[in-house]
């Protein structure tokens, strides 16, 4: 369901062909790979990989957290912010 969001918000802000048929075709592409052995096995080697890091480096993931919250900050700010731009608020009173 979040392909067919993300397709229509493609297909209405780019221009007929060109870009929009790439990524229209992209996401089509990744849909189909989505069920396969191939995604499994990556899923499955990710999970693996992370379970590993948090095995024999957790001493290290540990003393990164505080640089990961400080990296946080500033995305959440830039990605938060942008909901309400550009519209006025309706539980506003003036």
């Amino acid at each position: 369901m979040a392909y067919q969001r993300v397709e229509k918000v493609i297909m209405t802000k780019l221009p007929e062909g060109g870009l929009a048929m790439k990524l229209s075709n992209a996401l089509e592409s990744f849909r189909c790979f989505l069920g396969t052995k191939a995604a499994w096995a990556i899923t499955l080697s990710g999970f693996a990989l992370g379970a590993y890091l948090m095995w024999a480096h957790t001493g290290h993931l540990v003393s990164a957290l505080p640089y990961f919250v400080f990296l946080l900050c500033p995305l959440m700010h830039l990605f938060s912010h942008h909901q309400g731009r550009g519209r006025p608020r309706e539980d506003h009173q003036a």
